[in-house]
């Protein structure tokens, strides 16, 4: 009984539901709120459906958050608690996927170069076969 009693009592302190099993941001909702954002606000989108998004938080007791994130995303906004543990390292997940991303993406990689160089030396190749 006093278990009962004692989830009743944090239901009743915590308004919003809580999303205890939250390991990554998926990627279709990274693009949502910049790296800067999450940091600031210690939030992440974690989902979005029919123009709602789904955002941890981990301060559901600030009321303007909603209000800043709803004007920030252009979205009405559904906030899910987690813990500020497991926040810290979701940021610090999305944080390293960001930086790999831009590392992929920047010119000249590397193997770019390697791959560019071998298409070369087969076109040259080929052309002197032709000859």
């Amino acid at each position: 009984m006093g278990k009962m009693q004692h989830s009743a009592q944090s239901m009743h302190s915590n308004p919003i539901p809580q999303f205890r099993d939250l390991r990554r941001v998926p990627m279709c909702s990274q693009c949502n709120l910049p790296l800067k954002v999450m940091k600031q606000y210690r939030c992440a989108v974690v989902g979005a459906a029919q123009g709602v998004l789904t955002v941890a938080v981990t301060d559901w007791r600030d009321p303007s958050l909603i209000g800043t994130l709803t004007e920030l995303t252009g979205h009405p906004i559904f906030p899910v608690w987690v813990k500020p543990s497991r926040m810290r390292l979701l940021i610090l997940r999305t944080e390293r996927w960001v930086l790999r991303k831009h590392e992929m993406l920047r010119w000249p990689h590397p193997l770019n170069l390697v791959q560019i160089h071998t298409i070369m030396a087969v076109s040259a190749y080929q052309t002197r076969e032709k000859k």
